[in-house]
């Protein structure tokens, strides 16, 4: 074994009462103040990369990655629909990153009972609409097979249209519709979905395509959109300019005025606001990486102080500068490895015991979701110990040379 190691570990370590206990109050002090550090950093990027990653599957489960637009106007004023052609869907389909295309159309109106009213949008799920996200948040009900013509009445409503109209699974209402005149629609509510993103939750109502498009007056060919996944929401913007390009090219070709608006153009204010936590979470890392740095150089320079006898007797025997300096070099580090596994142990089951139990809960209004969610990146989470370690150990080296100041003769005068 390294001498500087061993003599590292006998400091460390003396034998009391039959079995190693810690030799100094500051090295307990030291761990736990690397073990609070890394456990906050590790707690810190598990919450924003939880907050991330469930509000952006939010926001894009009810509008898509993509959305392509038909952005001329009629001789009403009113939007065109998209012409729904095999070539465009097929060659949509055929760009690169894409993994799924679907149509989807909307319509505006009030829903209305006997006492209360609301203002919705209709929005229609067809044959190709994918319902993993609608499905999965549904708390009441069960979202209707809308490839089965039978459902054309049947709609699917929020919890917070529920509760603003006071109704229920299998209730019926009226919905009115303003197109040149009024128009009248009797649904029943078939399920009822929450996701506690309010600006959707407050307006969006699902139903059968033909329903929607009917009150649109289109046939099966046009639609107010169509809707991009993609197999890689990294490559958003990449993909976004290939599928302008492919537009432009369809534009010119076929004398349409189309255009495609990613999801971060559509909704640039959330993801604005999901930026900011980038912010917050680069002040937090910094700052405990210097709680770290400077609770490990205080442990260093503590138990340089306090074994300045030793000190003293080792450069009497015979010991170098740079001996000694190693010596209580690997003595911190010992600390830090220990800090660091007491860290990860805690970050780690403070956010497990979140993930599964929700034990912190906040406002959905606010915050979009109605708990602190987790989410563990295991590359951010290596990167976090692999800095902790680099950091504290080249703060280690400056207090480390206070052992050339020692000189034995004045120590070891007063012992």
């Amino acid at each position: 074994m390294n001498l500087s190691l061993f003599l590292a570990r006998r400091l460390y370590y003396y034998k009391g009462e039959g079995k190693k206990r810690a030799s100094l109050p500051a090295i307990r002090i030291a761990t736990l103040g690397v073990a609070v550090g890394l456990a906050v950093m590790i707690l810190s990027v598990a919450i924003v990369l939880g907050f991330k990653n469930e509000i952006t599957s939010k926001v894009i489960g009810f509008g898509s990655h993509i959305v392509l637009y038909n952005t001329g106007m009629s001789d009403s004023g009113e939007g065109n629909p998209v012409t729904l052609d095999k070539i465009l869907v097929n060659d949509l389909k055929a760009l690169p990153n894409v993994d799924h295309v679907q149509q989807f159309s909307i319509k505006s109106g009030i829903l209305k009972t006997n006492e209360q009213f609301a203002g919705i949008t209709l929005k229609s799920i067809a044959k190709d609409y994918d319902t993993r996200f609608i499905s999965s948040h549904i708390i009441e009900g069960k979202l209707p097979d809308y490839k089965n013509n039978e459902t054309e009445n049947d709609i699917v409503i929020s919890k917070s249209i529920a509760n603003d109209l006071k109704v229920k699974v299998g209730d019926n209402l009226f919905a009115y519709f303003f197109d040149g005149g009024l128009r009248a629609r009797r649904f029943n509510v078939a399920a009822i979905y929450r996701t506690d993103m309010s600006q959707f939750d407050k307006i969006l109502v699902f139903a059968h395509d033909k329903t929607v498009k009917n009150l649109c007056k289109w046939n099966e060919n046009k639609a107010t959109g169509i809707e991009i996944n993609l197999k890689d929401f990294n490559l958003l913007n990449e993909t976004s300019f290939k599928v302008a390009k492919f537009v432009s090219r369809y534009n010119i070709d076929n004398d349409t005025s189309y255009m495609s608006f990613n999801v971060k153009e559509l909704y640039s204010q959330i993801f604005d606001w999901l930026n900011l936590l980038n912010v917050n979470i680069w002040v937090i890392l910094v700052l405990m990486l210097a709680v770290a740095g400077v609770t490990i150089i205080s442990g260093l320079l503590i138990l340089i102080l306090e074994r300045t006898s030793t000190i003293a007797l080792l450069k009497t025997l015979g010991a170098t500068n740079t001996l000694i300096r190693k010596v209580f070099i690997n003595l911190a580090v010992i600390i830090l490895l220990k800090g660091m596994v007491l860290g990860n142990i805690l970050g780690f089951s403070l956010a497990l015991l979140q993930k599964y139990f929700k034990i912190i809960h906040l406002n959905p209004e606010s915050y979009y979701i109605d708990s602190v969610p987790v989410e563990f990146d295991i590359t951010a989470i290596v990167l976090i110990n692999v800095a902790t370690f680099m950091v504290s150990t080249l703060a280690l080296v400056l207090p480390s040379y206070i052992v050339a100041r020692i000189k034995p003769s004045k120590v070891l005068r007063f012992e």
